[in-house]
């Protein structure tokens, strides 16, 4: 089973693929994939910190 960081990693893979510049490609894909990731976790970090439920 993947997590879903890695599904959404290899989603916004495909997307940065259609950038005809590799180096644009692989920056385009990080910036988004960061993004993504923070959004996604932002409630389990403050579950954690805080102790409280994530909605």
């Amino acid at each position: 089973m993947r997590s879903v960081l890695e599904i959404r990693a290899i989603k916004f893979n495909k997307n940065a693929a259609r950038c005809r510049n590799p180096q644009a490609k692989e920056i385009v894909m990080e910036r988004r994939w960061r993004i993504k990731a923070y959004k996604f976790a932002e409630p389990f970090l403050l579950h954690q910190i805080e102790g409280t439920i994530p909605l």
